[in-house]
């Protein structure tokens, strides 16, 4: 399999993962089950590496970082994001409908 290949893999598999989080953050908020917030997190936090994955591999193909091309910083921004939110869930998980906005 090429790096191009394994990336787009990787890339879609987290896509993937983070609509599986989104679903489990929405049925947590709105039939209000809190228990499964924890499963939302897992399934972002494993679409995060996989999703860094893939930045990673474009890293090394292309030989720069993802600020060059409009795919790149979309990806990259949207991986912050994640990270960010994931942080703030960790501190506060009662915040979980702010998954809800950036999922």
């Amino acid at each position: 399999m090429s790096s191009f290949a394994l990336e787009v893999v990787l890339h879609w598999l987290g896509v993937g993962l983070y609509i599986v989080a989104f679903a489990l953050f929405a049925h947590a908020v709105l039939f209000a089950h809190p228990e499964r917030t924890r499963w939302g997190l897992w399934a972002a936090s494993a679409g995060l590496i996989l999703h860094g994955a893939a930045i990673v591999l474009r890293w090394i193909a292309s030989g720069h970082g993802p600020y060059m091309l409009k795919y790149e910083v979309l990806s990259s921004n949207a991986w912050v994001a994640v990270a960010a939110l994931l942080l703030v869930l960790w501190r506060r998980r009662a915040w979980s409908a702010v998954a809800l906005v950036v999922l």
